[in-house]
């Protein structure tokens, strides 16, 4: 597995609008789409594409699907790869042949009872005994998010019951703002890979 991440603050709209031409028509733009909206989804698909082409340059990554679920994929390829952005910030992880799950989200306080709603009682106990609750609660929250990627079935149910066991999770810092993030199956997270958007452009 390998994680790229793009940072999309700083690129113009109109650059981002020429950019969008390469998307395919699933993931035109539509109408009255807000602006940020916009933003990570071009970003992130030419951030899955270029992340498929490192890890297979081989393999033709264009044809872009989604199962019934919600889980993009490309057609015909053995690429597997899963899409996560929070703010600015756009994330990608691929590997080739095994399915993954990742989710990143800015470190920001939530009420407890979030805790209580969404998480089991063992996870509802780490949150209570951390020394840091808002980075537990988010690390926590990431980790089901990336179990629901993973199985390809997004959140759905009763999220007290998704098991975060099979995950890993870290915590990042750029330019002063704190990220967590997790990934799924459980593994040693990789060295985090940063792309500049130029290098995402045909």
């Amino acid at each position: 597995m390998r994680i790229f991440l793009c940072d999309a603050g700083n690129i113009p709209q109109d650059v981002l609008k020429k950019a969008a031409s390469a998307l395919p028509e699933s993931r035109l733009p539509q109408k009255n789409m807000h602006a940020d909206v916009f933003r990570t989804r071009v970003v992130g698909y030419l951030l899955a594409v270029y992340a498929a082409g490192q890890i297979s340059p081989e393999t033709v990554c264009e044809n872009w699907a989604v199962t019934p679920n919600g889980k993009p994929y490309f057609e015909g390829s053995p690429v597997q790869f899963s899409i996560s952005h929070t703010g600015t910030l756009v994330a990608v992880a691929v590997s080739k042949n095994h399915p993954v799950g990742l989710d990143i989200e800015k470190i920001r306080p939530l009420r407890e009872k979030f805790a209580a709603r969404y998480f089991s009682e063992r996870e509802q106990t780490e949150f209570a005994n951390s020394d840091d609750p808002d980075t537990t609660l988010i690390r926590l929250w990431t980790a089901k998010e990336a179990v629901g990627k993973y199985h390809g079935t997004g959140l759905s149910g009763d999220l007290r019951e998704i098991d975060t066991a099979n995950t890993t999770s870290a915590v990042f810092e750029k330019d002063g703002t704190r990220y967590a993030l997790s990934i799924a199956p459980k593994g040693e997270i990789p060295p985090l890979e940063w792309v500049d958007f130029s290098n995402l452009v045909p």
